[in-house]
C-alpha cells in the first residue's frame, strides 16, 4: 500500500520515540555513572580505550565507547555485568536483553551481535550464547537495537550482556547506549507492568474517540485533500463515537488520505494485532481502504518494507471488521495504526473507524503465513524413505517442503504423460503427495518436466503449453499445494541451458502462470528464481538478469519473487573474498533483487526464498562457496530463519537440504549426514521451531539456544 505509507512518513517523522526500560535491573544503562560495569573484551583484539562518549549518543547525554583494534577473530565485546555491578542470576532463569549499538568507526561490514555470557561465582565463565541478535548498521540508521532472550544454564550465578563488533577490520569504535536487563519478566505492555496478561490489554491511545480526535491525525498528498477529519456519533462500532474522513485522492500518482494514530511504544520482536472496525460509506470505482500496523525504530524513521507487509484491505462499502497480526521487527521501538486509501483510485472517500486494539501476543493466527521446510529431494534420487522425511518433518516442525519431481528417474513419466496425446495420470506420485499433505506440511511445487518436452538439451518452445498443462494439472489434484516454482535457477547455464535468457524465460513463464490461474486463479506462481552467480560466461547475476527479466514484462507473470540467497554464494564476492562471512551474501543478494524490484515499481511484490544453506564440506563448485563447520552450519540455520522471519516481505525460508546423499555430496548441506546422523543443526532449528516459553513470546525470535551435550554445543567455552 504505498499510497498509505507517504502519508506515514510525513506524518510518523514528526515524533520520536524509544523504547520503555522495562523492569531495567542494570543501573548505567547509558554511562550516566561513567564507565560503572562495562568492560571491553577481545580474544585477540588491541585495547586501545575504553570511555565514557558525550558527544554522540542514542537516547540521553552519554554512551559507552570501546576503540580496538581488530585481530584475526574479527570480534571484540562491550560486556556488562562481567564485573561490579553484577546481575545475580538462578539456573533457569530467562533473562531478557537489550542494547542499542553502533560502529561509530571501521571497516565497512562490521556487524553487531548480541550474546548472553554466564558466569561462576569467582568470574569463570561457564558459557556464552552467541547470536541473540545480528544486525547490520546502515548509513542511514547508524543506532541499531538488538534484543533476545536466554536462560541461565546450571553452574551460572551471574548473567552479562555482551554486545560484539564483528567481522571488524584494523581500528575499530563500538559504542553502546540503552542497556537493558530484565529477569523473568511476565509481559511488556508500554514500560507499565500491570496485573492482567499482555494480550488483555489494548495500547492504542483513545481507541474510541471518546476524548474526541486526541492521539490522531490526518494525512494526504500528491493531490490527495482531506475535506474534514472529526468525531462522528451518528455511527460507532464501541462506545458512542467514531473517527469520520472524507476526502478525495487525485489522478496523481501516489495520491492518498488516511487518519494514522499517534506512535505507540512496542518492544521489537513481540507479536502484535491490530483490529478496527471500518464503516465505509463511499468509494469511487475500484477504491480500497486498508488497515496497516507500521513501526518506526528508536530513531523515528519508519521501517517501510515490514510496515507495508500485512495489510487488511476492504474493496466494498459497509461496515467491515479488519485485522492485522505480525512481528514487530527487533529495531521497532514504537508502532502506528493507519486506515487510508489504497491502489490510488481517484474519487471521493467516505469512511468511519472505530474500535481500535493493539494487542501484544493476542493468540490471533499471523496475517502473513511464514513457511519454512526444505529442498525436498525425496521423488528426486533423496536418500531416505518417505516415513524417514515425514518423521524429521515432524520432528523439526515444519510447515512446507519444495518438491522437485524428476520424471527422468526410473522412466517415471511413462507412467505420467508418456506422449503428448496421452492422458496426464498422477497416480504414481500421488502416495507421496497425499502423504506430505495428511502430515501437515504443505507442497511448493516446482514444475514437473518429461523428456519428451526437451529438444537440444533443454525445454523446447514449442513444448511451453504442454509442460504449463502438466503443472496445472498438479494445482487441480491438489489445492492444497502452497505454491508454484516455474524454473529452478535460470539465470544459469546449467539449468537454462545453452545459458540465461530471460526474454525466452519470460514466455515460458507466461504460459506457466496462464494454465495455472485457468486451474486455480488464487494459486501463487513465483519466478524467477536467481541464485546468486556472477555475470560470467553465459550466466547473470542476480541484479543483470532481474533487470531484463523486468524489461521482458516478467513482473506481469509472476505473484511473488523466488530467490536463492545462498549466504555465502558468488554475489557477494565471497567467491574471491574468503574471508568475508556467511551473512554478506544473503544480505546482499536480497539488497539487489529488491533494488530491481523498487526500480520497476512494484515493491508490493513479496519475496520467497526457495533455497539456501551452508555447506560442511568443500562442494564441487569451491569457487563459489565456503565451507563452514558444523557448529557454524547448526548456528547460521537460526540465524538465517530469524534474519527471513523477520523481513516484511518474505514468505518462506526453504534450506537445502533435509538429508545428505552418501554419493554425489555437494558439499553436504543436509541437517542429516549420508550416515543418518542427526547433525548439530537440526537439534538446533528444531529447538527454534518447537520453542515456546515464555508464553507470552510469539516463539519466533528468541535467538539461539542449544541442545544436546557440552561437546556438540556451538556456545564458545573458555
Amino acid at each position: 500500500m504505498p499510497h498509505l505509507s507517504h502519508s506515514l512518513k510525513a506524518i510518523l517523522l514528526l515524533t520520536t520515540t524509544v523504547p520503555a526500560q522495562v523492569g531495567n535491573v542494570w543501573p548505567n544503562p547509558s554511562a550516566e555513572t561513567a564507565l560503572a560495569g562495562a568492560d571491553g573484551v577481545g580474544q585477540d583484539a588491541g585495547l586501545l580505550s575504553l570511555t565514557q562518549q558525550t558527544a554522540d549518543a542514542w537516547r540521553g547525554k552519554s554512551c559507552f565507547e570501546y576503540r580496538f583494534t581488530a585481530g584475526a577473530s574479527g570480534a571484540a565485546a562491550l560486556v556488562f555485568g562481567s564485573g561490579e555491578p553484577a546481575v545475580p542470576v538462578s539456573a533457569e532463569q530467562t533473562v531478557f536483553l537489550r542494547v542499542a549499538g553502533k560502529v561509530a568507526a571501521g571497516a565497512s561490514g562490521t556487524a553487531l551481535e548480541l550474546r548472553a555470557r554466564w558466569l561462576e561465582a569467582g568470574g569463570r565463565l561457564v558459557s556464552e550464547t552467541p547470536a541473540l541478535c545480528f544486525v547490520t548498521p546502515s548509513t542511514r540508521r547508524p543506532w541499531v537495537v538488538l534484543d533476545g532472550w536466554d536462560t541461565a544454564p546450571p553452574g551460572a550465578v551471574r548473567g552479562a550482556l555482551a554486545l560484539y563488533a564483528v567481522n571488524a577490520a584494523g581500528e575499530t569504535v563500538l559504542r553502546a547506549d540503552g542497556v537493558q536487563v530484565a529477569l523473568d519478566p511476565a509481559r511488556f505492555v508500554g514500560g507499565e507492568d500491570a496485573d492482567e496478561p499482555a494480550g488483555a490489554i489494548n495500547r492504542m491511545p483513545n481507541p474510541s474517540f471518546e476524548r474526541g480526535m486526541h492521539g490522531w491525525r490526518s494525512g494526504s498528498g500528491a493531490g490527495g485533500t482531506v475535506h474534514s477529519l472529526e468525531p462522528d456519533r451518528t455511527w460507532a462500532a464501541a462506545g458512542a463515537a467514531s473517527l469520520h474522513l472524507a476526502g478525495t485522492v487525485s489522478a496523481e500518482r501516489s495520491s492518498y488520505v488516511s487518519l494514522v494514530s499517534q506512535p505507540v511504544p512496542v518492544v521489537g520482536g513481540e507479536e502484535y494485532t491490530l483490529r478496527a472496525t471500518v464503516n465505509a460509506a463511499k468509494l469511487p470505482e475500484g477504491g480500497k481502504v486498508g488497515l496497516m500496523l507500521g513501526w518506526l525504530d528508536s530513531t523515528g524513521a519508519f521501517l517501510f518494507a515490514d510496515s507495508l507487509a500485512d495489510q487488511a484491505i476492504l474493496a466494498q462499502t459497509g461496515v467491515h471488521a479488519l485485522e492485522v497480526t505480525k512481528p514487530a521487527p527487533r529495531d521497532a521501538a514504537s508502532a502506528v495504526a493507519a486506515v487510508g486509501t489504497s491502489g490510488g483510485a481517484a474519487g471521493d472517500y467516505d469512511y468511519r473507524a472505530d474500535a481500535f486494539q493493539l494487542l501484544a501476543d493476542s493468540g490471533a493466527a499471523p496475517s502473513r503465513p511464514f513457511w519454512v521446510g526444505f529442498n525436498d529431494q525425496l521423488l528426486n534420487r533423496g536418500p531416505i524413505t518417505l516415513a524417514q522425511d515425514l518423521d524429521y518433518d515432524t520432528r523439526l516442525g515444519v510447515n512446507c517442503v519444495r518438491l522437485p519431481i524428476n520424471l527422468f528417474l526410473n522412466d517415471l513419466y511413462r507412467q505420467v504423460w508418456p506422449a503428448p496425446d496421452a492422458a496426464i495420470n498422477l497416480d504414481p506420485v500421488a502416495p507421496t503427495l497425499d502423504a506430505f499433505f495428511n502430515a501437515g506440511v504443505r507442497v511448493l511445487l516446482l514444475s514437473p518436466i518429461t523428456p519428451w518436452m526437451l529438444k537440444d538439451g533443454r525445454i523446447d518452445p514449442a513444448r511451453y503449453g504442454e509442460l504449463a498443462k502438466l503443472t496445472a494439472a498438479f494445482v487441480r489434484r491438489w489445492p492444497l499445494i502452497v505454491a508454484v516454482e516455474a524454473h529452478n535457477e535460470p539465470n544459469t547455464a546449467h539449468f537454462w541451458p545453452p545459458g540465461a535468457d530471460p526474454v525466452l524465460f519470460v514466455r515460458f513463464l507466461e504460459a506457466v502462470k496462464r494454465e495455472v490461474q485457468q486451474a486455480d486463479p488464487s494459486m501463487p506462481v513465483l519466478a524467477p528464481t536467481c541464485n546468486a552467480a556472477l555475470t560470467k560466461g553465459r550466466n547473470l547475476s542476480i541484479p543483470d538478469y532481474m533487470q531484463a527479466f523486468y524489461q521482458a514484462g516478467g513482473g506481469k507473470w509472476c505473484d511473488a519473487l523466488s530467490i536463492h540467497p545462498y549466504p555465502i554464494g558468488a554475489s557477494s564476492g565471497s567467491g574471491t573474498n574468503r574471508t568475508l562471512d556467511f551473512w554478506t551474501g544473503a544480505d546482499e543478494c536480497m539488497r539487489q533483487l529488491r533494488a530491481v524490484r523498487e526500480a520497476f515499481q512494484d515493491s508490493a511484490k513479496p519475496v520467497w526464498i526457495t533455497e539456501l544453506g551452508s555447506p560442511t564440506t568443500d562442494p564441487p563448485y569451491r569457487p563459489l562457496l565456503k565451507t563452514v563447520t558444523e557448529e557454524q552450519q547448526a548456528r547460521s540455520t537460526v540465524l538465517l530463519y530469524d534474519w527471513a522471519r523477520r523481513q516484511g516481505d518474505v514468505r518462506s525460508i526453504i534450506y537445502h537440504t533435509n538429508a545428505e546423499r552418501a554419493e554425489n555430496r555437494e558439499g553436504d548441506f543436509g541437517l542429516v549426514a549420508a550416515d543418518g546422523r542427526l547433525k548439530p543443526s537440526f537439534a538446533a532449528l528444531q529447538a527454534e521451531l518447537h520453542r515456546t516459553p515464555p508464553p507470552y513470546f510469539d516463539g519466533d525470535t528468541p535467538g539461539c539456544r542449544w541442545l544436546g551435550p557440552p561437546g556438540a554445543s556451538a556456545s564458545l567455552r573458555p
